[in-house]
């Protein structure tokens, strides 16, 4: 069973190669900027080549990548907007009110507010209770209308975050579903399916970040994925998970 593991860094990109029980094989070639792929799959087959084995024998392709950190740390993400309930559209802005330096007259921001920026944080009339309760039916006229001012501006992302969706997913799913008939080519994020959990800044601040990354990642992996398949590897891309495993 033949098993090749690769991690790209931002400078080096390794990769591993495992034949059964025999000795592993490794290497290290330059990782391409800005696209990182291409220096995988331009390593694959003369490797394959130097160890002596063809891309058709590779059963397990498990990749670990800084993309998406990269992505968010040198903040290259795509223009993302953020739909919220209204009256919470600056939540991301807030924070938990929590700073450690309370008495500067001169206070930096301590949340990532480039994620999306407030000219690109849109309300809609929607409420669910506390209890998961449809309050306010969402007003779709005024959501689709919001879209469409924040794709003009140039937006290729949406978050949605809605108060209590954690509970009563109902509200973000009827938007993705609208938004994506609408526009096909926007990526769309809601918290109650990326991070489902009780706090709304923890929420809102991690459904915007997948919003942020989900461009990047999506468009990496694709390239990934069509180029092993060109080349004749057969099987899944496995990706690895900053928590451990892989997907």
């Amino acid at each position: 069973m033949i098993e090749i593991g690769v991690d790209v860094g931002g400078t080096f990109t390794d990769i591993v190669c495992k034949n059964g029980n025999e000795t592993l094989h490794v290497a290290k070639v330059p990782t391409t900027r800005p696209e990182p792929s291409q220096g995988v799959l331009q390593a694959i087959e003369p490797l394959c080549q130097e160890w002596g084995i063809s891309t058709q024998q590779i059963q397990r392709f498990i990749h670990g990548t800084t993309v998406a950190t990269n992505a968010v740390l040198e903040q290259r993400g795509p223009l993302t907007g953020l739909i919220a309930t209204e009256g919470f559209k600056d939540i991301l802005e807030l924070g938990r009110q929590m700073r450690t330096t309370v008495y500067s007259v001169r206070l930096k921001p301590e949340v990532p507010e480039f994620l999306a920026p407030g000219r690109f944080r849109v309300e809609v009339p929607e409420r669910v209770s506390a209890q998961g309760e449809i309050i306010t039916p969402m007003d779709e006229a005024v959501l689709m209308q919001e879209v469409a001012t924040l794709i003009k501006s140039g937006v290729e992302s949406i978050a949605v975050c809605f108060l209590f969706s954690f509970l009563n997913p109902t509200h973000e799913r009827r938007a993705a579903k609208l938004i994506q008939e609408t526009y096909p080519n926007i990526y769309v994020s809601i918290s109650s399916e990326v991070n489902p959990t009780f706090r709304e800044y923890e929420r809102t601040v991690v459904t915007t970040l997948d919003a942020y990354i989900k461009p990047v990642v999506d468009t990496y992996l694709s390239d990934l994925e069509v180029g092993l398949e060109q080349r004749g590897v057969s099987s899944k891309l496995q990706i690895m998970q900053s928590r451990g495993g892989f997907l």
